[in-house]
């Protein structure tokens, strides 16, 4: 009877034993299979975040060929200015919309370091893209202030800053 009955509690051990390593089994291949997901969708956000800092990267020099010393250019070119700066400001946006699989998925602890790498220049480029919109915006508003001082003076009509939601959620 005691060997039925050991024999009985050992086979409920080892059937238990036997569940839980298949459970952590399955849990260990779906962590798995959840991981290589995430690194295939980083993997192809940061290609799409590459093309995004690419044209970024090549439009910001063409507003600074637009500020000038003479307050007079400042008034004619605020439409050039604007559309430019809408331009910058949409693909903006749209960067930080499709990048944002980047911005959660980066958050996870990954040891390959072509993961690493990417997740961290993500990280540094996306920060210096929102500076560098943020600092556009700052300057052109200082040259704004500046030239509306100068058109109150000489009865001139007075421009208006320019602003965005990104600009707001940033100084705010």
């Amino acid at each position: 009877m005691i060997n039925t009955g050991l024999a009985l509690v050992l086979l409920g051990v080892s059937l238990l034993t036997i569940d839980n390593v298949s459970a952590y089994v399955d849990s260990f291949n779906e962590e798995n299979q959840n991981k290589a997901v995430i690194k295939e969708t980083i993997e192809k956000d940061y290609e799409g975040f590459i093309i995004s800092l690419k044209y970024y990267k090549e439009e910001i020099p063409n507003i600074y060929g637009f500020y000038s010393e003479y307050y007079e250019d400042l008034a004619e070119k605020e439409m050039i200015y604007s559309t430019i700066m809408k331009g910058i400001e949409e693909k903006l946006e749209n960067t930080i919309s499709k990048t944002s699989n980047l911005k959660l998925y980066c958050a996870h602890n990954f040891y390959e370091s072509n993961i690493l790498k990417k997740c961290q220049l993500y990280s540094e480029n996306y920060g210096l893209m929102v500076e560098s919109f943020i600092k556009l915006i700052v300057d052109y508003n200082e040259r704004v202030e500046k030239y509306n001082n100068w058109a109150n003076e000489h009865n001139k009509k007075a421009l208006e800053k320019y602003t965005s939601l990104i600009y707001n959620n940033y100084i705010v």
